[in-house]
């Protein structure tokens, strides 16, 4: 089950996908909270009641976990560990780096995503391509977030769709830095990436996160787009971490 966590004051929306003890989930929809920020987690206190759930010490970057003391969900968009254990409920769908904006005490609306139908050609295309898709707010303006992993290496990014052409922006890899070491790294990603590849380049996002972007003319070069983006984001994860 797909949900989108919408933001009214800043018109921006998350989505995350239910994986486990979705009727416990669903049957409190909708409702509103407000967000905490700690270390790099959002958590917002909701009316779910989970009994006996299966506990973890450990969380996934990029998970979604309910958390029994203050019946909060919680969200890991960075390398925080949970504060005590918590019961896995899913993941994010959106790139991690969207949600670094979020501030504490902002009102937080809950509920089931619908795909608007204008983007839906592109949400069925990157289903098709084994994608979970969805149609987020942002500022304002409805985007397309593509999410899969593949052998444990998160495949997040955003579709920005204009009048006169797509852009695609992966999920930013690290804080963009002029000291040696990050610009080493964005020039070892630009040798491996861009020397294959047709439509990707090594790129910065409007809020300062390496990413690896595409350009595409129209809906005909997307799934090509895509694969090379996936096929890229391997390669960033494996000179980045391994």
């Amino acid at each position: 089950m797909l949900l989108e966590l919408r933001l009214p004051d800043t018109e921006t929306s998350f989505i995350v996908s239910i994986q486990r003890y979705v009727d416990e989930v669903e049957s409190v929809l909708p409702f509103e909270s407000s967000t905490q920020i700690w270390k790099q987690e959002i958590y917002f206190e909701t009316p779910i009641k989970i009994a006996n759930g299966e506990k973890v010490r450990r969380v996934k970057r990029g998970g979604v976990y309910y958390w029994p003391p203050g019946k909060a969900m919680c969200l890991f968009y960075g390398w925080t560990q949970v504060y005590t254990p918590a019961i896995e409920l899913g993941y994010i769908v959106d790139p991690l780096h969207r949600l670094f904006s979020v501030g504490s005490e902002a009102k937080i609306v809950v509920e089931k995503h619908r795909p608007v139908a204008e983007l839906m050609p592109i949400v069925e295309k990157l289903k098709s391509l084994g994608f979970e898709a969805a149609t987020p707010l942002d500022n304002g303006n409805r985007i397309v977030v593509g999410f899969k992993e593949v052998r444990n290496v998160r495949i997040a990014f955003s579709i920005y769709v204009e009048d006169y052409g797509i852009h695609i922006e992966s999920e930013g890899l690290a804080r963009f830095g002029e000291d040696a070491y990050t610009l080493n790294i964005i020039h070892r990603l630009k040798r491996r990436i861009e020397s294959w590849s047709e439509y990707l380049r090594v790129d910065s996002t409007e809020d300062g996160w390496i990413a690896i972007t595409a350009t595409l003319e129209n809906l005909d070069e997307l799934t090509r787009a895509v694969e090379e983006l996936a096929e890229g984001m391997r390669i960033a994860h494996y000179i980045m971490y391994a």
